[in-house]
Formats: structure tokens, C-alpha cells, sequence
């Protein structure tokens, strides 16, 4: 039976694209999966063996360092077969186990030269030539590497000059976790939901000031980002129109979406944004709920050709409200582009169809999983 290690320094032990997806659909296929992530407890989870490393201390930089040594140290304990490395800080690593002879796999999960130039923690001044250090790092590194997964297309096509092998796993939401009887529409609350990190960037700002101009409520679920924007976020008026849940666990997010009219993904304008596949847009298709969109060209493509919501400017806070308002008044034609976007995210966005490429790729390289 093939052993396959999958490695992060960054992402908790339950992380939905890691864990949840990847790790358990490859632990149900037949292989032997081994999770290394910072301060998760020992354990098998539905088939998937954790191993946890001391977590971070020391921020970034104690992230970057000794949290990436203490992986690698425990990925080589392992004797894996093949190696699924998730993090940029983990490439060292990456080379060193493929020049242990191992099968080394790297999973970009965002466009990272992108995400560099917007971090507000990085220096305004320093943040472009960092992203071409970066990019050029990147791009250098999985020269060398057995294969590139990446969750967007757009993505994958940084790497397909460079890269022995690249192929898209889009990041998109397993239908049957959202999949709920609808019942009588007229019986949902008179409520809008927003579930993910709440940040400027994702639009917690506008969504609050949207929903201050009208008479439904917002459903908020998530961690504020950075901490100290939950304290901002509650001086606003529109505050005493969230109803905020905290951090659900997963099977409450999808009851969440079955209380609401429509679900918001109304993120800025940024260049990590405009092309990628918005992953809280597909939930809330697969949920189905109309989803009110920022209006970049790649969603309003998907949202205009399945008929399932409403694309907005993501800065006005009047647009969003129009959409708001056009929704929770029109239960009717709400269900019908909730009922659109569950048949497309069946069809077309779902988890179960990307699962079949990645243990495709695995059984390329390590071979097919014990019968």
C-alpha cells in the first residue's frame, strides 16, 4: 500500500482543502495518508494518521523556521512515499525529501505574488520586489518537483512553463455536505449569510453597511482577521442587524445556509480575487441559495449563465442593499436561483468530480491504492 504524507506548517489540523477533501477522499481510495501539521494531537481521523508538531511561537519568522524544521523532521520519520507539501514555507523541505528520491508534490493554493503585494503586516515599499523574489523562488523550486497542484486555473498557468507536471484540483465544496431538503422558501428567515474570514478585503465592511439599509438580518460566521476588526466592526450601525455565530464547526455552516435567503461574496477588487474561483460561492450553490456576487468578469460569467443570483459592485454598499432588498422581497424568484445554482454545483462544481484528478495524478506517481 502506498504511503502518502500530506505537510503543513500553516493550516489547522481540520483544514477543509487539506484535511477534509484531500486527505480523507485519498485515505477512502485505499492509501495509507499521514497528516504532519503544527499543534494538532496524535490520532487516526476517518482513516487520515495526524501527526502534530510543536505549533508556532515566535510569529512569522518562528513559522518560517522552526515550525518548517520540525515538519520536515517528522516527514522524514515518516518514510512516506509520496510527500503533498502545501506551503511556500515548506519548499525547502519539498527539495529536500525529492532529493531523498521521494515523489514531492506541491500544492498552491493561491497565486502567491499576488497575495504578497496586498499583505498590510509587509512594508508598502518592500512588497513588490518581495513578490518577484517570491515568484521567482517559486517558480525555480518546482522545477524540481514531481508534480503542481494548484486550486485555480488561473494559478496553474504560472507554473505550466516550468513545472514537470501541473493539474487544477479546484477547491470546489462537496454537494452532499450542504445538501438539505429546501422545504417551503417562505418559511426562511428574512436573512442574508456570510460564513469564511471576516476581513476589509472579503468586504465586511460594505456587507455591514448594506445591511444597515435594509430590514433583514446578516448571518456572520467566521474568525475576524486581524483580531482587532471585531471590536471596529462592532461600532458600526450596522451591527444591530448580525446576528454573529462565532467559528462554526462545518455541519453547522450548511444548517446556517438553510436558515438564509441568499449568501454574500462580495470580496474587493484585488488582483488575487478577480480571477479566482470563489470557493464561499460554490457553497452557497451547492446549499441552494442565490449568491450575491462581486461583479468580476469570471463570477458574473458563472452566475449570469446559471441564473443563480445577482452580481453587484463590491464597493457600494447601496448596490449590495438593491440586491439585498430584491432577494428577501422576492422569495420566489430567490428559490428559483437557489434551485439553478444546487443543479449547476451538482453538475459542475463540485468536489466528487475533482477528487478522480487527484487520485489520478497519485496513481501516477505512486501507483493505484491497495484493493
Amino acid at each position: 500500500m502506498p504511503r502518502v504524507a500530506h505537510l503543513t506548517a500553516v493550516h489547522p489540523a481540520d483544514d477543509v482543502r487539506i484535511f477534509a477533501k484531500e486527505c480523507r477522499s485519498l485515505a477512502a481510495a485505499g492509501y495509507q495518508v499521514d497528516l504532519v501539521v503544527p499543534g494538532a494531537s496524535n490520532g487516526v481521523v476517518d482513516g487520515v494518521a495526524v501527526h502534530g508538531v510543536a505549533p508556532p511561537a515566535g510569529g512569522r519568522l518562528g513559522r518560517m523556521t522552526r515550525t518548517a524544521l520540525d515538519v520536515y523532521r517528522a516527514a522524514r520519520r515518516l518514510d512516506a512515499d509520496l510527500y503533498h507539501v502545501h506551503d511556500p514555507e515548506l519548499l525547502p523541505a519539498a527539495l529536500m525529501l525529492r532529493g531523498r528520491g521521494k515523489q514531492v508534490v506541491y500544492d498552491s493554493h493561491e497565486h502567491l505574488p499576488q497575495q504578497i503585494v496586498t499583505k498590510p503586516w509587509i512594508p508598502a515599499e518592500i512588497r513588490r520586489p518581495l513578490a518577484r523574489v517570491a515568484d521567482v523562488g517559486e517558480r525555480l523550486a518546482v522545477r524540481r518537483l514531481s508534480a503542481v497542484v494548484t486550486a485555480e486555473p488561473y494559478v496553474a498557468r504560472r507554473f505550466e512553463p516550468v513545472a514537470r507536471k501541473v493539474v487544477t484540483v479546484n477547491n470546489f465544496p462537496s454537494v452532499a455536505e450542504f445538501d438539505r431538503p429546501a422545504g417551503d422558501w417562505r418559511n426562511r428567515e428574512r436573512a442574508v449569510c456570510y460564513a469564511g474570514a471576516i476581513t476589509e478585503l472579503r468586504g465586511v465592511g460594505v456587507m455591514l453597511e448594506a445591511i444597515a439599509r435594509t430590514n433583514a438580518t446578516l448571518l456572520l460566521a467566521g474568525r475576524f482577521s486581524p483580531a482587532h476588526l471585531e471590536q471596529e466592526v462592532k461600532r458600526s450601525p450596522g451591527w444591530e442587524s448580525v446576528d454573529y455565530l462565532g467559528q462554526l464547526p462545518r455541519p453547522a455552516v450548511g444548517e446556517m445556509m438553510s436558515r438564509a435567503q441568499a449568501g454574500l461574496v462580495v470580496l474587493r477588487a484585488i488582483p488575487n480575487y478577480l480571477e479566482a474561483n470563489p470557493i464561499k460561492m460554490f457553497e452557497y450553490m451547492a446549499a441552494g441559495i442565490p449568491v450575491i456576487a462581486s461583479d468580476f468578469p469570471a463570477w458574473r460569467g458563472i452566475v449570469e449563465s446559471h441564473e443563480c443570483g445577482i452580481c453587484v459592485d463590491p464597493e457600494s454598499a447601496d448596490d449590495v442593499a438593491a440586491a439585498i432588498w430584491r432577494i428577501v422581497d422576492n422569495p420566489e424568484d430567490a428559490q428559483r436561483m437557489g434551485e439553478n445554482g444546487r443543479r449547476a454545483a451538482r453538475s459542475h462544481y463540485s468536489w466528487e468530480t475533482e477528487r478522480a484528478t487527484l487520485l489520478e495524478l497519485y496513481r501516477e506517481l505512486v501507483g493505484p491504492p491497495a484493493e
